[in-house]
């Protein structure tokens, strides 16, 4: 049992750090910043999954830097959730977990782009659902789970430093 304790203690711990924003060339986009906690090593194989509570299931998302679904975390990591832009005067919100939306938009909306049934009206209210799983690590969020209303997020995020 000792033996299995101290094994256990060096497998890195997860917590997730916050909502975080980025200026993209098409609007801004936003992320849940996954940090290790405590341990030691990496933690290796993690995985992010995103949905809107009573809307969606859990679909894999993709990490900033590597654009992957699956990433290894020494330090931290930003797994995408959405975008917002501006779209005919309204705040649109692109989704990387809907079908219309696997690739988010990179090029300006246009009348070719039909995003009216996104509008951040629609969805603020709304509960987003994060889950995240390591191969080697433990995830260390209430409940295993990330909750957050979409309208919060879009308030609380903090600018990633450049």
């Amino acid at each position: 049992m000792l033996i299995s304790y101290l094994t256990n203690k060096k497998i890195p711990k997860l917590v997730d750090d916050g909502v975080w924003k980025q200026n993209a060339s098409v609007g801004i986009d936003y992320f849940l910043r996954v940090k290790r906690d405590n341990g030691e090593g990496e933690a290796e194989g993690v995985k992010g999954f995103v949905g809107i509570k009573d809307k969606s299931e859990l679909t894999p998302s993709s990490w900033i830097y590597s654009r992957d679904k699956e990433t290894d975390i020494s330090i931290y990591d930003y797994l995408s959730l959405f975008k917002i832009l501006e779209h005919k005067g309204y705040k649109i919100i692109t989704f990387n977990i809907r079908e219309d939306s696997l690739h988010p938009p990179s090029a300006p909306p246009d009348d070719n782009n039909l995003y009216e049934n996104n509008r951040f009206t629609q969805f603020k209210d709304d509960n987003l659902i994060v889950t995240i799983q390591a191969r080697r690590g433990r995830i260390k969020m209430k409940k295993r789970q990330f909750v957050k209303k979409i309208e919060d997020i879009v308030k609380e995020a903090t600018q990633i430093p450049m």
